[in-house]
């Protein structure tokens, strides 16, 4: 167990300090402007009513959202804006085992035996032989519900939003990066925080820099 969570620990600890940055740097303060003025890299244009189809990304009214978004925020520093992040999800394999346990748990519960054919099952099967139907079952379930602690317990904690990183202002980018880049293995993970923090270097209305310092 003590070797698992060490392992566990530094897997946390290397995806941490690679901090999930991508191929390029965020946008930041030093050479980037805020969510709160963005005359400056975009012109007056990103505020009138054709800032949508001037700088559209999808061409939609997905569009039309951020910007909606963007223009909240003019000469409002202190403005909540709420972002998003696809991150890897790192404990995808433990959350399937989790769910097949808790199936198996629910399947006993609803019928009062195991649901025969599965791989855990057949091998726990295997495994109390000797002990009669009664104390075979109990055998089974007290194991399935070791297995099941033992694994929720090591869940390494999910990755949180850095300073420095690329977030998006709209759930539905942040769930399409997942699915193109992380192999569709990725939880969303969001805060809300002042347009102050967030900047651009105008090449996307839906790519910001997470910036604090």
């Amino acid at each position: 167990m003590k070797i698992l969570n060490i392992i566990k620990e530094e897997i946390n600890k290397i995806v941490n300090e690679n901090d999930y940055v991508g191929q390029h740097s965020a946008p930041h303060r030093e050479s980037n402007s805020p969510m709160y003025d963005l005359t400056d890299i975009y012109g007056d244009d990103i505020y009138n009513n054709n800032a949508a189809r001037y700088f559209k990304h999808y061409g939609d009214n997905r569009d039309y959202g951020a910007i909606n978004t963007i223009q909240s925020a003019k000469d409002k520093p202190n403005k909540p804006i709420k972002i998003y992040r696809a991150v890897p999800d790192i404990n995808y394999d433990d959350n399937l085992k989790l769910k097949e346990f808790c199936d198996i748990i629910s399947y006993y519960h609803k019928y009062k035996f195991f649901r025969m054919g599965n791989e855990i099952i057949d091998s726990l099967d295997k495994k109390y032989d000797n002990f009669d139907y009664d104390d075979k079952m109990k055998h089974i379930f007290d194991n399935i519900n070791r297995q099941f602690d033992e694994i929720y317990s090591n869940k390494i904690k999910q990755l949180p939003i850095n300073n420095g990183d690329w977030v998006t202002i709209d759930i539905n980018y942040a769930k399409e990066h997942g699915i193109s880049n992380l192999n569709n293995k990725f939880k969303i993970v969001s805060k809300t925080v002042p347009a102050r923090y967030l900047y651009t270097d105008g090449n996307d209305i839906f790519e910001w820099g997470y910036n604090v310092n």
